[in-house]
This record gives C-alpha cells, sequence and structure tokens, in this order.
C-alpha cells in the first residue's frame, strides 16, 4: 500500500530462485508498452517502476547493480483481461 493512499495496486515482477535473462525482457517490453499507452482509456495504467539492488549477483565485490523488479500498476476489479474477453457477448 502507498502511505496515504486507499487506492489498490497490483504489482507485477519475477521472484525466482534463479535468474532467467528472459524475464528481464518481458518485464522491460511491459514497462514500454506502458510508457506509450500512458493515458489512454481502457488501459491499466502504470503507477511506479520498482528497482532495487540486482539480488542474482553471485560477486562479493562491488555493488550490485539497480535494476527492474516489477512494476506496480492500477487495480480494477472482476478478473483478467482474460476473463473479460471470455465472456464478450457477441
Amino acid at each position: 500500500r502507498i502511505s496515504g493512499d486507499e487506492r489498490q495496486y497490483v504489482y507485477k515482477g519475477v521472484d525466482r530462485l534463479i535468474y532467467f535473462p528472459h524475464d528481464a525482457k518481458v518485464l522491460e517490453q511491459e514497462l514500454r508498452n506502458l510508457e506509450l499507452f500512458h493515458g489512454s482509456k481502457r488501459i491499466v495504467q502504470l503507477v511506479a517502476a520498482v528497482i532495487s539492488r540486482s539480488p542474482y549477483q553471485s560477486r562479493e565485490s562491488g555493488t550490485p547493480p539497480l535494476v527492474l523488479r516489477g512494476i506496480l500498476l492500477e487495480y480494477y476489479p472482476n478478473g483478467t483481461l482474460h476473463d473479460a474477453l471470455q465472456y464478450l457477448e457477441p
């Protein structure tokens, strides 16, 4: 929850024990797509990009780089996009 904010949000991220570069690329592409559709109606809006030091660094030397860990999105009730598309009336 964001301090002082009563709205609900969805956190979308990758939380694995093993690093897969493809996961990061997919998340970065989703972030770019959300930036492209900023302000568009009927598109979930990005609230924040969540970054932290890389949890996958295996060397002790140096400071781990900052990496994209997830994205914080507006929350909309009533299921997923997949659910909504399945129940569209013709």
